[in-house]
């Protein structure tokens, strides 16, 4: 059995399972700030929080520690594209060690996505924290996987955001202080944090052998990125000192199992306010939740949404477990609700979904969380997209978050604003040309009050959700 067909068996298990009732669309139970210094745990740690609809991820920013600031930004920009996430801003920090750390040289062969498709990072660690922070109307978890320079200067430059920060979860490998590798990297910066008056719960993974990545891989589940976490981690802890107990045991993505679920943490603590895991904790079942938790979409009515096959209607079912695999369950609801709002299967309904959905990925945000502004009018076809928008997106213009421009457009397409940034999403032209020549032929041959036409209509708008990935079909523009 293929990796495909795993994955799409694996998907729909999720949803036969799932039982849990949401009182919201999913809306984030954590907004956080990433600040990393490039390490393979961290890039685990990013990963795990990025495929879970708890966490929205406001920004991300670099430190000096594992890697260079610079470099470790270009890998994550080249992370974020690969992963469809963009819109996610990345900050740079400045170089304050005197000496890298010997395992440097490993942790640089490792690959996060090419960073030869991204650009040079001109953005500030303390730009891109102070602009978020101003910008953001709830509290936010500041996550750092490294050492505390960039949170040092923040509150230096800014000490008027401190009020926004909700805590600082931050990862260090000793529970007694002045020791841990991400408290040497800047001594004096550690000091500032602690004593500044936020609250900062230190993570520990000090003495914690329970759990393993390695144990994990035995599961043989496939998920976003497994088999390149696994051999990155590999290619960094491979002969050199960084983790010489055990070079698969859990660390800075330990700050991320502690947001997701405190209960698989002691409460101890010292003065310091250190925590690390419970003795017997087994993060598998929870790693497997955080990895898969956007296969599984938060239904308002359904307990369960349809997963059959047999509850779907017969040139449907041709195209289930294909489109699923090749596109998500997520794309797969939106167009699926969509058709049952618009009352047929339409093509440009499929087409909104589909940039919907494209939309809150750039940002990585979940449903009813940005606004849109429609180029599409109120006559159909182009109209029509504006049903998919407001299904994949939540958007809708009862939450007053759409609006239908006047303004004329050649192309269908739509801007969506998140914060202070609007991107402008657009179908390629080419795209466009193919459904205009398509529905030429179909009139042509029936007419438009022939009921074959509208068989023809399906026919197409099956073959475009069938055959259309959504991150090649649009052009993205950022306007502001």
């Amino acid at each position: 059995m293929n990796r495909n067909k795993l994955l799409n068996i694996f998907i729909i298990l999720i949803f036969i399972s799932s039982q849990q009732v949401f009182s919201h669309s999913g809306k984030a139970k954590h907004h956080i700030i990433i600040d990393t210094d490039g390490g393979t745990d961290d890039f685990r740690a990013i990963c795990l929080a990025l495929a879970s609809q708890d966490f929205e991820v406001l920004a991300i920013t670099t430190s000096d520690g594992v890697l260079n600031p610079e470099m470790t930004a270009l890998n994550v920009k080249a992370l974020l594209r690969e992963l469809g996430h963009s819109g996610i801003p990345v900050g740079k920090g400045v170089v304050n060690l005197k000496k890298p750390p010997v395992f440097r040289k490993y942790a640089e062969k490792i690959s996060w996505g090419c960073t030869a498709n991204v650009s040079i990072i001109n953005q500030s660690a303390n730009e891109i924290l102070f602009k978020t922070l101003s910008n953001e109307n709830d509290h936010v978890t500041l996550v750092c996987l490294g050492g505390l320079t960039n949170m040092a200067s923040l509150m230096q430059l800014h000490p008027e955001v401190k009020n926004k920060i909700d805590c600082i979860i931050w990862y260090n490998e000793s529970l007694k202080m002045p020791e841990g590798f991400n408290f040497t990297c800047d001594r004096e910066s550690a000091n500032k944090v602690i004593n500044s008056g936020i609250k900062v719960k230190m993570i520990s993974g000090q003495d914690f052998t329970n759990w393993s990545w390695k144990s994990f891989k035995s599961f043989g589940i496939p998920y976003l990125l497994y088999d390149k976490m696994i051999e990155a981690e590999l290619l960094q802890f491979a002969d050199n000192e960084h983790m010489k107990n055990s070079p698969l045991l859990p660390s800075d993505e330990l700050c991320i199992f502690y947001l997701a679920d405190t209960m698989m943490f002691s409460g101890i603590i010292s003065q310091n306010n250190s925590i690390k895991p419970n003795n017997d904790a087994d993060f598998s079942d929870l790693v497997y939740k955080l990895l898969t938790d956007k296969a599984s979409p938060r239904n308002q009515v359904f307990d369960i949404f349809p997963s059959e096959t047999k509850d779907y209607q017969a040139d449907i079912q041709k195209i289930k477990d294909e489109t699923i695999s090749k596109f998500g369950m997520e794309e797969w609801r939106s167009i699926v609700l969509t058709s049952e709002l618009h009352g047929h299967l339409g093509i440009y309904a499929v087409i909104g979904a589909k940039m919907g959905l494209l939309a809150r990925e750039y940002f990585n945000i979940g449903k009813d969380e940005f606004k849109i502004a429609s180029y599409t009018g109120t006559i159909p076809p182009f109209s029509c997209m504006n049903d998919g928008l407001q299904v994949s997106t939540g958007s809708t213009t009862g939450h007053g978050l759409l609006t239908i421009s006047e303004q004329k457009t050649t192309q269908p397409s739509a801007d969506f604003t998140f914060k202070n940034t609007s991107i402008r999403i657009a179908l390629k032209p080419e795209y466009s040309t193919i459904i205009a020549n398509d529905i030429k032929l179909a009139i042509a041959q029936f007419g438009l009050e022939n009921d074959l036409y509208w068989i023809k209509v399906r026919e197409l708008a099956l073959k475009y959700w069938s055959e259309w990935n959504r991150t090649e079909i649009f052009n993205i523009e950022v306007i502001k």
